[in-house]
């Protein structure tokens, strides 16, 4: 049966040398062929998907991203099982193929903000001078903010106190008069 049907050598338990025995190829549940060790085309043996990285030997993108398995794994770095494998909100494919940013970074230009929130805002995720948090604030205005002790996240202290001053100045306004 195994020449007749599947041609595959009887004398090599594993005719495509995938890493796959001939016969564990021919089950129902891996169903790969026996005589391609690479049987989606993504770049990636068999074997390699089945034994190493979880990933479907049927389907050229397991996780559909629109990056191949064998791209993921051999030449991004990023996991074919997750289609955003930073967890910025942009996925693996679209960082790569169309923003050309770290799909391996969630803040490609370390500005603070992430890709995906840069593309949601209209800012540039390769730029981190434009950065723009939730507050509307640069990531340079927030640091400025920190450092002066201004900052917008201290619950009003900022505003007391410039309300005080203007008091202050406005007695000693008075008393001049």
């Amino acid at each position: 049966e195994e020449v007749e049907v599947y041609d595959t050598d009887p004398l090599d338990r594993d005719t495509d040398d995938d890493g796959l025995a001939d016969g564990d190829e021919v089950r129902e549940d891996i169903g790969t062929d026996p005589l391609d060790d690479d049987t989606d085309d993504d770049g990636l043996g068999d074997g390699e998907e089945v034994l190493t990285e979880g990933t479907d030997p049927l389907d050229s993108d397991t996780d559909d991203d629109g990056l191949s398995d064998g791209d993921e794994v051999d030449v991004h770095g990023t996991d074919p099982l997750d289609e955003d494998s930073d967890d910025d909100g942009l996925s693996d494919a679209l960082e790569v193929l169309e923003w050309d940013t770290d799909p391996n970074s969630a803040d490609t230009d370390g500005g603070g903000v992430s890709d995906g929130d840069e593309v949601e805002n209209g800012t540039d995720p390769l730029d981190p001078d434009d950065d723009v948090d939730a507050s509307g604030l640069s990531s340079d205005q927030d640091k400025d903010d920190k450092a002066c002790g201004c900052s917008s996240a201290d619950n009003g202290s900022g505003g007391v106190a410039f309300a005080l001053l203007l008091g202050v100045l406005g007695l000693a306004r008075r008393r001049r008069q």
